[in-house]
């Protein structure tokens, strides 16, 4: 389960990286890269505090440390932080599409955050 959980927050930080590496040229290419180019400064602070937290909850999951728990909190609030700017952002016709992926990031860090503390309580984190 670690290593799922690791491929998909991989995933997300190469994503948020791309993103800044590249926000000029997403910009005059399509719709989407002019809607995540005009992304705030703490509405994208937040995306990479969920990458980042995300990769290293699972590196400490794999390691067997307590604070595997922790880190995936954090990566949960900077997500929703994000999360509430592309509510705001997102033009109505596109809200499904957006509060479907912002649904499903969320609950992954939900489930990777649970399953860091269930194994936190049965011992199995140290």
């Amino acid at each position: 389960m670690t290593a799922l959980f690791l491929l998909w927050n991989l995933y997300a930080a190469a994503e948020f990286l791309a993103h800044c590496r590249d926000a000029q040229l997403n910009a005059t290419d399509t719709p989407q890269g002019a809607f995540l180019t005009a992304c705030p400064t703490w509405a994208l602070l937040g995306w990479g505090l969920g990458a980042l937290m995300g990769v290293g909850g699972s590196m400490l999951m794999a390691l067997r440390r307590r604070v595997a728990a922790l880190a995936f909190a954090l990566g949960f609030v900077g997500y929703l932080v994000h999360g509430l700017w592309r509510f705001d952002a997102t033009p109505a016709h596109a809200l499904q599409t957006s509060a479907l992926s912002v649904a499903l990031v969320l609950a992954m860090a939900l489930a990777q955050m649970g399953l860091a503390r269930r194994l936190f309580w049965a011992g199995l984190l140290r």
